[in-house]
């Protein structure tokens, strides 16, 4: 696999999961003591690629639609992807968009357009990044509430989660062969960060994300981060411990509030993802 490789050390927090920011004070530490982990952080040099192995590079991109369409710079999603009407099923694209050089990481993504424009949903890669943003607008979606990637790098992969669609609609990262979970970093996105909730009260409102582990078709657990705690939505990063999942070949990311109708959850369902890791094949 080509990730980077980093030997890290990581103090466990009281609690199921241990929680701290990602920062670079963070960047030599784990879940486990002495553990060597390989890392995704999208970066360029960690030579990322699409679906039929060509590089992956960030760039403008327009969105058609009249609420959530605009031009987005610094994004690669599926209509970056040049083969993407290849792999379209009905006018879907529902299968893995982009991962590591040996594609033994994917990270899935979904698209379809219609008369109301184009609609996505799953993971994209995104370099946008504002802590400061004050107003709740769609041309911020790809936005990251953060001033910079975990670590002080420059590419995350943003995820929104849409549970009706199906498939890689839900953010979904494969394995091509199980591998021992080691952490993840997560962040808001900046429509949570400017979100008002309209079912519960600002200072009782509460959004998470939950990671599902899967060995073959067996869920292995689930560790859940917030980001929202009694309406505060703090800027920045949360490393998120996965050790508890094991062995792994699948990771699925949903999120849940207490924002919540009769048809799930209000809140905006958009999260950021940065610094995926596994333990290293040679500590396995």
């Amino acid at each position: 696999m080509n990730m980077k490789l980093l030997n890290l050390f990581f103090l466990l927090a009281a609690g199921a999961a241990a929680l701290t920011s990602c920062s670079d004070d963070d960047k030599q530490k784990g879940p486990n003591p002495g553990t060597t982990y390989d890392v995704v952080s999208f970066e360029a040099s960690e030579g990322i690629v699409d679906h039929e192995g060509g590089a992956v590079a960030l760039g403008e991109c327009v969105l058609e639609g009249s609420t959530s369409g605009g031009t987005f710079r610094n994004l690669y999603w599926t209509k970056s992807f040049s083969g993407y009407e290849d792999y379209l099923q009905d006018g879907v694209f529902n299968t893995w968009l982009f991962g590591t050089s040996d594609q033994s990481v994917r990270f899935g993504s979904y698209w379809s357009y219609s008369s109301y424009g184009d609609y996505w949903g799953g993971f994209v890669l995104s370099g946008t990044f504002n802590a400061e943003i004050a107003s709740f607008d769609y041309a911020n979606q790809f936005t990251v509430y953060a001033d910079k990637g975990a670590n002080s790098t420059s590419i995350c992969a943003v995820g929104y989660v849409d549970t009706y669609s199906g498939g890689y609609a839900v953010p979904t990262v494969e394995l091509t062969s199980p591998r021992q979970a080691g952490y993840c970093c997560l962040a808001p996105s900046a429509m949570l960060a400017t979100y008002t909730p309209t079912a519960v009260s600002m200072d009782q409102f509460w959004f998470k994300v939950i990671v599902t582990g899967y060995l073959g078709q067996t869920e292995v657990g689930t560790v859940d981060c917030l980001l929202t705690d009694r309406g505060v939505t703090q800027s920045g990063w949360t490393k998120v411990d996965l050790s508890r999942l094991g062995q792994v070949d699948r990771l699925t990311f949903a999120i849940d509030s207490n924002d919540a109708g009769q048809w799930g959850v209000n809140a905006p369902a958009y999260f950021a993802l940065d610094d995926l890791a596994f333990v290293s094949e040679t500590e396995e």
